[in-house]
């Protein structure tokens, strides 16, 4: 059918104890079976927690929990089927309810937020001077996070923008820092000042300044991260580890959505250490499955013969090879390493020129069967960044013709099409006279 395009080309122009809850629960299952009622249950009987409680009827408020809490990881999952049994064989009217406290107490796990205009400053006071300083800092911020030049606040054709950066924030606000790691980082801050920055007045800034941004979509990755103590022990890290949190932290400053493994009882019964510090192929299956990242890194950290300690990380990224092995001076710094050359090389392949002339992608998209199909196709390919225009040239069966004029070259476009993963180009084009036509499949949500 490719050829029959040729007349068409041309003329075209969870935060609380999970032990400490599964503890109440049996006490309480072992009570009901001793004939003690549910309400007798005095508040201290009731878990720490973040979160309130419905049980037999009666609701608990959050009570804080004190220095001993546990992380994410030590939630519920290992309850088990034998409680739920347990509970619905002997006490029918708490399932319901009992089900409820586990969908609420069972971990969530979420990528680091990454929308590269919102910005969150420490600051100890709110003064004018304060406020500027922190603004100037927000600003550079952002610039760098588009841009992957760290280096964006001591550009001479940005000194000007800098000079005066109130004039890229549309929305901000002072908040109290109430985050025990942000405050032990920053003894001397009181407040966050949060920001959100102008998205068009920065692309301006941009534009002016011929400066390439990545203005897309930004994979969400999840990373590996194991340790090899010097007893020769490995282990896989879970979110509370320093490691993780720096990463975590430094994904979020660089704008780049990260996220770790609970490494709950699920996640240790599926992994196999040795498999995965060996680089088996399918050794992440279980993680891909659960977790459906848009992409996976692991990160290894062990010590050398005279007791450095090296970082050696592997994965891939939008079908790109990432990969690296370097001394570090400590392993958490490993983790801002790995979070500065990732964003480094994720912009410089998906950042696009913000003028200039328009360069055009030929695009033959198959298996369109349904208008919903095509409607959601033409949405998504008008919001791809640097796309400028989208023609429909020709529909013939259950296949279209388009041409999108785009700010970057084909193969820049190909790669930000394929790492957004909605729309799947083939790995090389078929040709029609002298223009390159790539075929494609639409990922059509329904």
């Amino acid at each position: 059918m490719l050829s029959d395009w040729l007349h068409a080309l041309r003329g075209s122009t969870w935060k609380g104890s999970g032990e400490a809850v599964r503890q109440w629960i049996w006490r309480r299952l072992d009570l009901k079976d001793q004939g003690r009622s549910g309400d007798a249950f005095g508040p201290e009987e009731v878990p720490c927690s973040g979160l309130g409680f419905f049980v037999g009827g009666r609701v608990y408020a959050p009570r804080p929990c004190g220095p001993q809490v546990l992380g994410p990881a030590d939630a519920l999952p290992n309850l088990g089927f034998a409680v739920l049994s347990r509970m619905g064989a002997k006490i029918p009217g708490m399932a319901v309810s009992v089900l409820i406290l586990l969908a609420w107490a069972l971990p969530n796990p979420s990528f680091a937020a990454a929308d590269p205009y919102q910005v969150s400053v420490p600051v100890p006071d709110q003064s004018a001077a304060t406020r500027r300083s922190a603004e100037r800092e927000a600003l550079a911020r952002v610039l760098i996070r588009l841009s992957g030049d760290p280096d964006m606040g001591r550009r001479a054709e940005l000194a000007a923008a800098l000079r005066a950066p109130q004039n890229y924030f549309v929305r901000s606000g002072y908040a109290r820092i109430r985050d025990p790691e942000l405050a032990e980082a920053h003894p001397e801050a009181r407040w966050l000042l949060e920001l959100e920055a102008d998205r068009n007045g920065i692309l301006s800034l941009l534009r002016e300044a011929d400066i390439p941004a990545w203005t897309g979509p930004r994979p969400e990755v999840m990373v590996l991260i194991m340790r090899e103590d010097p007893g020769g022990e490995r282990l896989i890290l879970d979110p509370r580890s320093e490691e993780a949190r720096t990463l975590i932290r430094a994904g979020r400053e660089r704008g780049l959505p990260l996220s770790v493994p609970l490494m709950d009882l699920e996640d240790q019964l599926a992994l196999d250490v040795g498999a995965l510090w060996a680089r088996f192929e399918d050794a992440t299956a279980p993680l891909q499955q659960r977790y459906q990242p848009d992409a996976m890194l692991m990160l290894r950290l062990y010590q050398d013969a005279l007791g450095r300690w090296v970082a050696d990380w592997d994965g891939q990224v939008g079908g790109e090879i990432f990969s690296a092995a370097l001394e570090v001076p400590e392993p958490a710094s490993a983790a801002t390493m790995l979070v500065d050359r990732l964003s480094a090389r994720l912009t410089a392949r998906y950042a696009l020129r913000l003028g200039g002339d328009a360069d055009s992608l030929w695009l033959q998209v198959d298996e369109l069967s349904e208008l919903g199909a095509y409607a959601s196709l033409m949405r998504y390919l008008a919001g791809v960044s640097g796309v400028s225009r989208v023609d429909l040239v020709q529909v013939r069966d259950h296949s279209l013709l388009l041409r999108l004029d785009s700010s970057a070259d084909a193969e820049r476009l190909l790669d930000l099409l394929r790492l957004e993963a909605r729309l799947e180009p083939q790995t090389s084009p078929e040709w029609v006279g002298d223009v390159a036509v790539w075929r494609a499949r639409w990922r059509h949500d329904g």
